[in-house]
Parts: structure tokens; C-alpha cells; sequence
């Protein structure tokens, strides 16, 4: 039996200036009894069983480095200080390698997948661009793979959206996020770089 999603003290160190607007990440831990009195056969013992990394925008800090989060399933809470760090936060571009285009033309395939991210828009848009917005091009080996890439996406959580090239009716490249790194780094990091 699961117990309540629970905050769990950061790894990385607390970053002091965030602001109303940043995108904040909420690690948590999902304790289990059962999984517990399975293992050690003390009732009163709790394990975690799950993890997940919430990511929500801030709406309010105070002097004592609390923040109001709203997630971006519109739900709100008060985070306390040690309990939340600034996201880093990239954009995942992934180009299909068994498909013959010159340099110039992954370029643009590249800025096509890009700004369809930016006319998105969005809070995490908006989060991406103030941390520098950084971008990652990797490559796959398919249009399977593209596919695959946009299902594990989906799965996490994360936006995605395959670019398609209209003069020679293909799918060349998908755009994997922007999103913080705990998201994008599963789906993305087996991939070689471009």
C-alpha cells in the first residue's frame, strides 16, 4: 500500500534567487509500509518506492526562502527552503542520420523544430529562455526511432513534436521539450551527440 506523495531535501544545493516566474523543481518520494514489512517484517517500517521530480512556476517568495508553487496541473502549495531547487532546463533536438541532408539543411530542420517550441509558449518556454535556453542535437537512426522517442516523451510527461520536411515528405528531426533536465536526461540520454 502506497502512502502520500512526500518532499524529500534536495541533492543539488539551494539556489537563493529565484523569482516569481521561475520554474522551480520539487523532488518527492512515495514511501510504501508493505514493500517494507516484506523485506524486514517490522510493521511500522517505510521504504521508498517511487520517486518523481514535480516542476511547478513560482508565484511568491518570502525573506525565509519558502516559495508558492502552482504545478502545472494547476495545482498549488507553500515549498519550504531546503525542499526545492532552480531547475536547469534544456531543449532536446534529435536528427535522423539515415536520412541524406547537407549541413544547412539539419540546420534548418533544427531551427523549424526549435521554433515551434518558442510559438508554444508556455511558463516552461518562458523558463527555458531565462536559464540560457540551451539546446542538445543528438541523433537517431530511424523514423521508428523518432517515434519512439515521441512515445517515452509522452509518458514522462514531456512535449514533443516531430518535424516533418515538406520538400521531401519526411520526418527529419523531433524536439524533446524544453523541460528540466530530471524529465529530458531518461528519454534523451543514450543518444549520441551530432
Amino acid at each position: 500500500m502506497l502512502g502520500a506523495w512526500q518532499m524529500r531535501p534536495c541533492p543539488r544545493p539551494l539556489i537563493e534567487d529565484a523569482a516569481p516566474g521561475d520554474i522551480v523543481v520539487v523532488p518527492r518520494v512515495r514511501l510504501s509500509n508493505q514493500a517494507a514489512r516484506l523485506r524486514t517484517g517490522a510493521p511500522d517500517s517505510r521504504v521508498a518506492t517511487e520517486f518523481e521530480h514535480r516542476r511547478g512556476v513560482v508565484t511568491d517568495i518570502d525573506a525565509g526562502g519558502n516559495v508558492a508553487v502552482c504545478y502545472l496541473d494547476r495545482a498549488c502549495e507553500v515549498v519550504p527552503r531546503g525542499l526545492w531547487h532552480l531547475g536547469r532546463m534544456k531543449l532536446v533536438v534529435a536528427v535522423r542520420s539515415d536520412v541524406f541532408m547537407r549541413r544547412g539543411k539539419e540546420s534548418a530542420q533544427v531551427a523549424h523544430a526549435t521554433a515551434v517550441v518558442v510559438r508554444r509558449g508556455g511558463s516552461l518556454v518562458r523558463g527555458w529562455a531565462r536559464r540560457g535556453e540551451a539546446i542538445v542535437v543528438v541523433q537517431v537512426y530511424s523514423a521508428g526511432a523518432l517515434h519512439d522517442l515521441a512515445t517515452q516523451a509522452d509518458r514522462a510527461g514531456v512535449a514533443a513534436h516531430i518535424v516533418r520536411d515538406a520538400g521531401q515528405d519526411i520526418e527529419t528531426c523531433i524536439a524533446i521539450g524544453p523541460d528540466i533536465d530530471e524529465l529530458v536526461d531518461p528519454i534523451t540520454s543514450g543518444l549520441d551527440l551530432r
